[in-house]
């Protein structure tokens, strides 16, 4: 309409064609640009996390270029492991009969481990050395310790199998965490970044929603469409978890700034996302054989969107810069 405007202003019909031509240029190339964005965001460079020997695996969190997660002959065999891009280390506590990795901050891991069925019990790594601890709540029968962030370490505790009350361990006092939420029955913290804490809640067995806790204000979770969400990992604003129609989650899914997003290994047939670092997701899938697997995808950073909005603007100078200059109009007087 501006071009139209100009030509009138001048008189000069030509000159607007050219300029309407050279912005249905620049418009197909701005929408394509945009496209290919849009393109970036929803794709994923998939690698296997499957340590050596075992006949399953599942990566839990990451921790820059490296990996934790459990492994096992069998589901009931469990020991945990550090995979830092070529070599699989094993983390056993000692004594212990299951050994749970599940999260790691920088060189720390930590976990759960136990002596038989319904034994659980929170650890520390240091990569030289395991610490046990139990929270200190009165009646409290078993501690699960699930992320770590900067020292504070998350998790859940609970009186008997079916209780499930979240926690916050500084090193040395516990702080019991559960969701304000109308007629919540558990409460299960699965990761903590900063002072943002992700996890699971739900009124009855049956029921599981996403939440997010900022060290104020809780917030429900829930995946659009889904009838179950799960919330499990988080690195700054970006979380990570799955959601579906059964109690196991059908797919992985990234929330970030409010938009979710699904992330499903090719091929298989259930994706569970279950850490985030930095431009990096951690999970397992379940292949089409069923095989019980790991995986680390990664995702598409904003700066990719960044560079494609300048090449937007290149595009708007190079039109500017080309647009027919209008011949003067001669007055007759």
């Amino acid at each position: 309409m501006n071009a139209v405007r100009s030509a009138e202003l001048s008189g000069v019909a030509i000159a607007a064609t050219k300029t309407n031509r050279s912005w249905r240029k620049f418009f197909a190339a701005a929408f394509l640009l945009i496209g290919l964005s849009g393109l970036a965001h929803g794709q994923y460079e998939f690698s296997t996390v499957a340590v050596p020997g075992a006949g399953y695996t599942r990566a839990y969190d990451v921790s820059g270029s490296n990996v934790v997660g459990i492994y096992g002959a069998a589901v009931g065999d469990a020991r945990g492991f550090v995979f830092d891009g070529s070599t699989y280390t094993s983390i056993d506590v000692p004594g212990a009969t299951y050994t749970l990795a599940n999260a790691i901050d920088g060189g720390t891991v930590v976990g759960s481990w136990g002596v038989g069925e319904g034994d659980a019990s929170g650890f520390i790594f240091d990569g030289v050395t395991y610490t046990s601890f139990d929270v200190d709540f009165v009646g409290a029968t078993y501690t699960l310790a699930n992320g770590i962030s900067n020292g504070i370490i998350a998790g859940t505790w609970g009186i008997g199998e079916d209780d499930a009350r979240g926690f916050l361990y500084d090193g040395v006092s516990f702080t019991s965490l559960v969701v304000p939420f109308a007629g919540a029955t558990y409460t299960i913290i699965n990761g903590i970044s900063g002072n943002n804490v992700v996890g699971t809640w739900g009124v009855g067995a049956g029921d599981a929603r996403g939440f997010l806790y900022d060290g104020t204000n809780f917030t429900s979770l829930e995946y659009p469409g889904a009838t179950y969400t799960f919330a499990s990992g988080i690195d700054g604003t970006r979380i990570v978890g799955s959601f579906g129609d059964t109690l196991e989650g059908d797919n992985g899914f990234v929330l970030n700034d409010g938009n979710y997003s699904p992330i499903t290994v090719p091929g298989s047939t259930f994706t569970s996302a279950r850490g985030v670092s930095g431009d990096r997701v951690v999970g397992y899938f379940y292949d089409e054989m069923g095989n019980e697997l790991g995986f680390v995808a990664a995702v598409p950073e904003p700066s990719i969107f960044l560079l494609l909005l300048t090449g937007i603007g290149l595009c708007v100078l190079v039109v500017r810069n080309r647009r027919p200059q209008p011949s003067p109009v001669r007055i007759r007087k």
